[in-house]
């Protein structure tokens, strides 16, 4: 590679060369602009021979692959996003009902589940390890969302 642009440099600055040297020796007039003329024309064939070796058969560029790639990516980021926001989604759910049984003054771990529903990410489930609050369980399903079929609380015992 380096070869040929060294080769095609060489050849670009020989070509500069003489056309400046016939560029000088040229008497002014019609003939000298003729002579610039076609030394401008041979010094842009001289740049652009390289492209007349090129082999475009290996260059397969097809915008049908290149659309499934972007989708691949655009689903793939998609699929990572939902992860993320479930995630967190569960994450700041279990802290808001923790948060609410210290005030109510009581102590536990618990559990959230989300899932996507018509493209929007909510609470769905909980499972706690206290017996059944009939505050935290009206809290969980007024201000969550989160029925009370879908709070899962240890057996009272």
């Amino acid at each position: 590679m380096v070869t040929l642009l060294r080769g095609w440099l060489m050849s670009v600055i020989a070509a500069s060369l003489v056309l400046s040297l016939l560029n000088s020796l040229l008497p002014e007039g019609t003939v000298r602009t003729v002579a610039r003329m076609t030394g401008g024309l041979i010094l842009l064939l001289v740049l652009l021979r390289p492209l007349t070796n090129l082999d475009l058969s290996e260059l397969n560029l097809s915008y049908g692959d290149c659309t499934q790639r972007i989708n691949e990516q655009i689903s793939g980021y998609q699929q990572e996003n939902e992860v993320q926001m479930r995630t967190l989604i569960e994450e700041k759910t279990g802290a808001y009902i923790q948060d609410k049984a210290k005030q109510l003054g009581l102590a536990c771990s618990l559990a959230v589940t989300a899932e996507e529903k018509d493209g929007i990410v909510t609470p769905v489930s909980v499972t706690l390890d206290i017996a059944r609050n009939q505050a935290l369980s009206d809290y969980m399903t007024s201000e969550l969302g989160i029925s009370s079929e879908n709070q899962h609380w240890l057996p009272e015992g």
